[in-house]
């Protein structure tokens, strides 16, 4: 399968499999941004489309945002943030289906190489890294 460039495929597992394995995934989620390079401040575009044949339960409210750092990655913005809760509803994504999201990049961030991290999609699925500058 080609990926147009931005782009991450994620393997996936049935939501009705009890323990399964990548190898045994019957297929993949498309993770794309709008840009590869943003402005503090400005919004970050995106979307997920199920490439698989089987539907998929997601909700995009709970990500957070993580920079590279030498070591790995580490968290620099937890949505939603302590004291505040996410709507706990389960969307559906049905084959061939696509989601858009929005981040928006706080005015202060600092310059850097980012990803957002969906944690109730799949077991947590990240986007493409993106460079923010000022």
């Amino acid at each position: 399968m080609m990926t147009p460039r931005g782009a991450v495929a994620v393997v996936i597992c049935s939501a009705l499999a009890v323990g399964c394995r990548s190898a045994t995934a019957p297929g993949t989620v498309l993770v794309t941004l709008d840009q590869s390079r943003y402005i503090a401040g400005n919004v970050v575009t995106g979307s997920i489309t199920n490439t698989s044949s089987h539907l998929i339960t997601y909700n995009l409210c709970q990500r957070d945002l993580d920079r590279r750092v030498s070591s790995g990655w580490t968290t620099v913005i937890v949505v939603p943030p302590e004291g505040a809760a996410c709507n706990t509803e389960g969307f559906i994504l049905s084959p061939g289906g696509r989601a858009q999201f929005t981040f928006a990049i706080p005015t202060d961030l600092a310059v850097g190489t980012y990803r957002i991290r969906f944690l109730e999609l799949l077991g947590g699925v990240s986007t493409p890294s993106f460079a923010v500058g000022r």
